[in-house]
């Protein structure tokens, strides 16, 4: 037995006793107190959960950053842009995380998820926060996650970044502020048009009344002069049938005096 085969025998029994295997994801994943600081103890990893070149090791936080995964993912590798750290969500998915506020250890040029031991902050957490974050401290878990955009499909050299999720920690209440202001504004806008139609409505009510009112009246004023005009008229034929009969009764008289 040489001395490669004797180390690797050392290494996988230390392994074997540090990692656990998790069940609530799509494949084989393990519990890690380190991900590998080098390409040797990278690929003894990889080998130790007997990944191959077409299910590359990874060995990411998850997704409450409470503690790092190793598993062998479903694709060789992913490329990754400057500025963004890999993490395994729960769905059994890598997302990424905007790490341009942390302290130190950010990747500066684009790499692949089978070189992020050339930078350790991207798999150094604590109780929920990345250490170089500036807001991770003691028990802090509400620096998690928030402000998400989404990336786009992106191949190179056969390596594929999915669809992921970039996450930015620090601005939680900028995103809710943001969404309580836009429903205010959305919900003063509705009052407004609400108010203004029940004023028009209420306006065009009163202009039907008036022209209610000014009809009746109209046909007050119209009922009285024909009751007017009748009247003068009956009075007036009486008055004429008076001096007809005055009339008829002098002539009667006249003719009786005259006999």
């Amino acid at each position: 037995m040489d001395y490669l085969q004797l180390h690797l025998m050392i290494y996988s029994t230390i392994l074997f006793l540090e990692c656990r295997g998790l069940v609530d994801y799509q494949f084989p994943v393990f519990s890690t107190k380190s991900c590998p600081k080098n390409n040797d103890e990278w690929n003894e990893r990889s080998a130790f959960i007997n990944c191959t070149d077409s299910r590359g090791y990874m060995c990411l936080p998850n997704e409450m950053f409470t503690e790092l995964l190793e598993f062998c993912y479903t694709s060789p590798g992913i490329a990754i842009i400057k500025g963004l750290c890999l993490y395994l969500d729960n769905n059994s998915s890598t997302e990424l995380y905007d790490c341009d506020t942390f302290l130190k250890g950010c990747p500066d040029k684009l790499y692949y998820s089978y070189n992020v031991y050339e930078y350790p902050s991207c798999s150094a957490v604590r109780q929920g926060c990345f250490i170089a974050e500036p807001s991770c401290v003691g028990t802090a878990t509400s620096y998690k996650t928030s402000n998400p955009h989404v990336t786009n499909v992106t191949e190179t050299r056969g390596i594929t970044i999915h669809n992921t999720t970039i996450h930015h920690g620090g601005s939680t209440w900028v995103i809710i502020i943001g969404l309580i202001i836009i429903i205010a504004l959305m919900c003063a806008a509705f009052f407004i048009q609400l108010c203004y139609h029940r004023n028009k409505n209420r306006s065009s009510r009163n202009r039907l009344q008036v022209s209610y009112e000014t009809v009746d009246v109209e046909g007050r004023h119209q009922m009285y002069h024909q009751i007017r005009y009748l009247i003068h008229s009956l009075t007036k034929d009486v008055q004429d049938d008076g001096r007809d009969a005055d009339a008829s009764l002098m002539q009667s008289n006249q003719s009786t005096n005259d006999h």
